[in-house]
């Protein structure tokens, strides 16, 4: 092997455990399949629901399609309609999708609103995350690309990239609009691109306004004002789109998806600050930082790790370093202040996933400082390990994790998969299993020899790294809220795979109280229906 004083280690052959991780996770993304027949994911299917909607019926109204295949809590409501309560940018790349599979499957059938969630994630959602990394590797700083890499395959991003939200694409648009606005090579042509794009991202996430603004007034160079114009030309396309969407679906252009919500318990989000966003709180910093069901400490902690290490560096963060990081801290702020910051069902915290490359450019010279010592490549190989296996094993079974459940990939996932329940798959469990496996173990092992220098090194990181795992398995235990252990009855008697294992009976031989009991009642009563009336 060769080492580089200060850096870690390269070791010769190191970047065939690379290309394997990169392949796997490619097999991996093309197996998956986002399509839960017990489970309807409320953040996709509205989507899906639309985007059919505009090829069978020219329509953006999703009523006939919330009847075909069921009911979604992601729903707004106007004028006797209903549509996705979603930013509508995601549209245009799931009707591609929505088109195929309109002409490949049966009309109305299952099998094509799984061939649009698929097709539509996989253009939306999979493909952008490898455009961002190659984005974040055109910095051409070592230490830069091991984060890239951290980003990809170490934290919520993985996630992102198997299931139809729209994280993974608005994390690609806000990165390619710093990129052009705050980049080495600046035009005009550069600027009202970036506009467009950081429009775009606006339109498929209201409160990425804030970051986009963050990175637009922040943009230098002579004349400031004429590349403030630029931008704003660039953006008045996503603008256009967006007006005549809401005028379209809510009778005016500045009416916005979520001023209408159809669901009591969002609609009651509307009631306090600005959409449900007011002054940023402890419970929402902590959450969305530090928490072990959703905190990024838990989810990516390299990123935390090397933000700790940054009051270290001997160079001072240059300006685009320092525009990415406010970008980053203002979104984080503006988060902080929502009363629904968990973000519900997701591993990890979802609406932090946009500018999560922005901080990776910010950060990276705190990567620096670790990386000169034993210790510190120690620890940077621990938490990259601990967010391999989080990302990897938080998509293994069920993804759609609880924000009640503590730890859950180490908690939830590992009893799920004891029951059989895995990932949706074209290959089946068994071959999904061995590719997820095979991916975390090249992801995590091209982590380990690019991070740790010598075989010492890299036997006591591995062996930390278990010992953190299974230790804090073990002190973790089983889900002790009730609302927690209700989720995960549920998850296994009815969303799993609609197959009931006894779950929520042996729950309710233990309920003490009467609201408990009521609730797990009405829950034993649609595993009945779905037994008479499977789908």
């Amino acid at each position: 092997m060769q080492v580089e004083p200060g850096t870690g280690t390269r070791w010769s052959g190191s970047r065939w455990s690379l290309r394997v991780a990169v392949v796997l996770a490619v097999v991996v993304q093309l197996l998956a399949v986002n399509h839960w027949h017990a489970f309807p994911s409320p953040a996709e299917r509205p989507r899906a629901y639309q985007a059919l909607a505009v090829v069978h019926r020219g329509a953006l109204d999703i009523g006939p399609e919330l009847e075909r295949w069921g009911g979604s809590e992601d729903v707004a409501a106007f004028g006797g309609r209903r549509y996705p309560n979603k930013a509508p940018g995601l549209l245009p790349l799931l009707l591609p999708g929505a088109a195929i599979a309109h002409l490949a499957t049966p009309c109305g059938s299952e099998a094509e609103l799984r061939a649009t969630l698929v097709l539509g994630r996989l253009l939306a959602c999979s493909l952008p995350l490898w455009i961002t990394l190659a984005l974040l590797r055109r910095r051409q700083e070592q230490h830069t690309e091991l984060l890239a890499w951290g980003w990809a395959l170490a934290s919520p991003a993985w996630a992102a990239s198997l299931l139809l939200f729209s994280h993974a694409l608005t994390a690609c648009l806000l990165l390619a609009g710093f990129t052009l606005l705050h980049g080495a090579a600046r035009a005009t042509r550069g600027d009202v691109l970036a506009g467009a794009l950081l429009g775009w991202a606006v339109t498929c996430e209201y409160p990425l306004a804030v970051p986009a603004a963050v990175l637009v007034l922040a943009a230098a160079g002579p004349g400031r004002w004429r590349r403030w114009l630029a931008v704003a030309v660039g953006g008045l396309l996503p603008a256009a789109a967006l007006a005549t969407y809401n005028a379209a679906c809510f009778g005016s252009p500045w009416s916005l998806s979520s001023a209408h919500e159809a669901h009591p318990g969002y609609a009651s989000l509307l009631g306090s600050g600005a959409f449900g966003i007011g002054v940023p709180g402890f419970d929402g910093l902590y959450g969305l930082v530090l928490s072990p069901a959703r905190g990024l400490l838990v989810w990516f902690p390299l990123l935390l790790l090397v933000v700790a290490a940054l009051p270290w560096a001997r160079r001072r963060l240059d300006r685009a370093e320092m525009v990415a990081g406010l970008a980053g801290l203002f979104l984080l702020l503006l988060m902080a202040g929502y009363r629904n910051w968990h973000g519900g069902w997701f591993p990890g915290p979802r609406y932090l996933l946009a500018v999560l490359p922005l901080l990776v450019v910010a950060v990276a010279p705190g990567l620096r400082v670790l990386r000169r010592r034993p210790v510190g490549r120690l620890v940077v190989a621990v938490a990259a390990l601990w967010g391999v296996a989080a990302s990897w094993l938080g998509v293994a079974s069920f993804p759609f994790l609880p924000e009640d459940v503590r730890l859950p990939f180490l908690t939830l996932t590992p009893p799920l998969l004891a029951d059989g329940i895995t990932f949706p798959s074209w290959g089946g469990p068994v071959v999904w299993l061995v590719a997820v496996v095979s991916g975390c173990i090249a992801a995590a092992w091209w982590m380990l020899r690019e991070t740790v220098s010598g075989t010492k090194e890299l036997i006591l990181a591995a062996g930390l790294a278990v010992v953190a795992l299974l230790g804090t398995h073990a002190l973790t235990g089983t889900p002790a809220v009730w609302k927690a252990r209700l989720e995960v009855a549920v998850i296994r008697d009815i969303y799993g795979d609609g197959q009931p294992r006894g779950a929520l009976t042996l729950l309710q031989r233990e309920c003490t109280a009467p609201t408990e009991c009521e609730q797990v009642a009405r829950w034993l009563g649609e595993v009945r229906r779905s037994e008479r009336h499977p789908r």
